[in-house]
């Protein structure tokens, strides 16, 4: 997982989880909280992509 907060609150920015199948890393979730709002943290976010 990775984690890219806006600033330090952790209320906005990026957050990406990756599967890795033994060669290589593949994206499997991405949000992201454009709007540093002062009360959601990263698992609230809303996810842009899945892989399923």
């Amino acid at each position: 997982m990775t984690l890219d907060k806006g600033r330090g609150a952790g209320d906005c920015g990026i957050q990406t989880r990756w599967r890795f199948d033994g060669q290589r890393f593949s994206l499997s979730r991405y949000a992201q909280q454009p709007t540093c709002d002062n009360w959601q943290g990263p698992d609230a976010w809303p996810t842009l992509w899945i892989t399923r």
